[in-house]
């Protein structure tokens, strides 16, 4: 079975691999995520609330 991975930027996934086309505009359309590196670094990523009431 082959990863899918979170796009990152000019055809490179967030975890580090290169793209071909196809697949980075299959990555940009949306799917299952299931690479272990990219769901880690999409979490570390996210914005985080310091604050209760922000």
């Amino acid at each position: 079975m082959k990863k899918k991975h979170y796009p990152g930027s000019n055809r490179i996934t967030l975890c580090g691999h290169e793209a071909t086309r196809q697949e980075y505009d299959s990555m940009l359309k949306g799917m299952q995520v299931n690479c272990n590196r990219c769901l880690i670094l999409k979490k570390n990523t996210e914005t985080k609330v310091l604050h209760p009431l922000v």
